[in-house]
């Protein structure tokens, strides 16, 4: 009995065999020499042949995972569920769950190919005026240019010569007034100091235009009536 059993256990398993599909972005021709197809991560690897395909011998049942490993390309990789009743063949997708063994199958014997090659250069970007123009610190510059040279032209065109002549003329008289002001006020301190070797004047006394003195104002009459008095009263003494 036991020996009827091991002689069946073989028969279950199953030979994967596969074949690269070509395409443009990988064919037989391109393919590296050094391309292979691993075998539930890293369990067993057979190498492509010449002519793109592939073989696992005596792959025991239950579920495997079929990867092309091809240098500079991204492969398509395949879970096969090997059974009773052959082998049940589906997109691996890591993270995915697996589709039950009822569902429809891919073919089998195995078709694996590229989805697109592999590439690690990032072409610059070109120039782009309207790109540079949304930058903040470009209009910045853009409307302190405006304000420097449009804003003085605007002012200009808006200046009234009438309103700025009469400002200036305003402007005159003010000057002149303060001037005048000053002149008065230092001409009455003047006319109340004394002068050397000479009597005080009063601060009523007017000058006239030739230069001499107008007739003294009433506090002068009364000085010089009060000398006169003193005078007549000494020589009476005597």
């Amino acid at each position: 009995m036991l020996a009827l059993l091991l002689l069946a256990l073989p028969a279950l398993a199953l030979e994967l065999t596969g074949q690269l599909v070509n395409s443009p972005t990988l064919n037989t021709s391109t393919i590296p020499l050094d391309a292979y197809v691993d075998l539930d991560f890293g369990r067993a690897t057979a190498p492509f042949r010449a002519d793109g395909s592939f073989t696992f011998g005596d792959v025991a049942p239950g579920q495997h995972i079929v990867r092309p490993m091809v240098r500079g390309y991204t492969m398509t990789d395949l879970m096969v569920t090997v059974g009773d009743d052959g082998a049940h063949v589906q997109a691996f997708i890591p993270g995915k769950q697996a589709l039950p063994v009822s569902s429809a199958s891919l073919e089998f014997p195995l078709r694996v190919g590229a989805a697109y090659a592999q590439s690690y250069y990032t072409e610059a970007n070109a120039m782009n005026i309207l790109e540079m123009l949304k930058s903040p610190m470009v209009l910045m510059m853009l409307a302190s240019g405006v304000l420097a040279f449009a804003v003085p032209k605007m002012t200009a065109g808006m200046d009234d010569p009438e309103f700025a002549a009469e400002m200036v003329a305003q402007r005159k008289r003010m000057n002149a007034a303060s001037q005048m002001d000053w002149t008065g006020a230092l001409a009455s301190r003047l006319a109340g100091e004394q002068p050397e070797g000479g009597s005080v004047l009063p601060a009523g006394a007017a000058v006239g235009a030739s230069g001499g003195t107008a007739s003294p104002g009433p506090g002068a009459a009364r000085t010089a009536a009060r000398g006169g008095a003193a005078k007549r009263g000494a020589a009476k003494r005597r």
